[in-house]
């Protein structure tokens, strides 16, 4: 199943969840956020190792072909996949198109830290040369640490 977290907006996690069930109607609110127009930082989150982290990423791409159009925009998606294998598979397909994926800057990492702090440099970077329509990511920057 896939998780999206969205408490911290405009960061949003989409990942592969096998733990206990969720709670439907945050889910409901978590989606209908992520097909709106607004801006965001995704952490795209592939759990697992050898086989289960392919199996994952293969779900967590067929969700993302369902759920990304052009009217999603992104200012930067961070993928987070422990698995050294296939987190270097990740990442030369990204460099292979310019170190972007959606639209915007990308990279792969192995911790969700490692994620959050390239997400962060992202982010205040937005900030500083963000237009009025994008007060949301000035002000999340200047008022909002991303943290695990």
């Amino acid at each position: 199943m896939i998780l999206i977290e969205d408490t911290h907006w405009p960061l949003v996690v989409v990942g592969v969840y096998e733990g206990a069930p969720v709670d439907p109607w945050t889910q409901r609110a978590a989606s209908a956020r992520w097909h709106s127009p607004e801006l965001r930082f995704a952490t795209l989150v592939v759990p697992g190792v050898g086989p289960a982290a392919i199996s994952a990423h293969q779900v967590l791409l067929r969700w993302l072909r369902r759920h990304v159009s052009s009217s999603t925009p992104f200012a930067g998606a961070a993928w987070v996949i422990p698995d050294a294998d296939v987190r270097g598979s990740v990442a030369a397909l990204i460099d292979a198109h310019g170190g972007t994926a959606f639209g915007s800057p990308s990279a792969a990492f192995g911790s969700v830290s490692e994620a959050l702090n390239w997400l962060r440099s992202l982010w205040c970077d937005d900030a500083d040369s963000a237009s009025s329509s994008e007060s949301t990511v000035r002000k999340t920057c200047s008022t909002t640490r991303l943290s695990r």
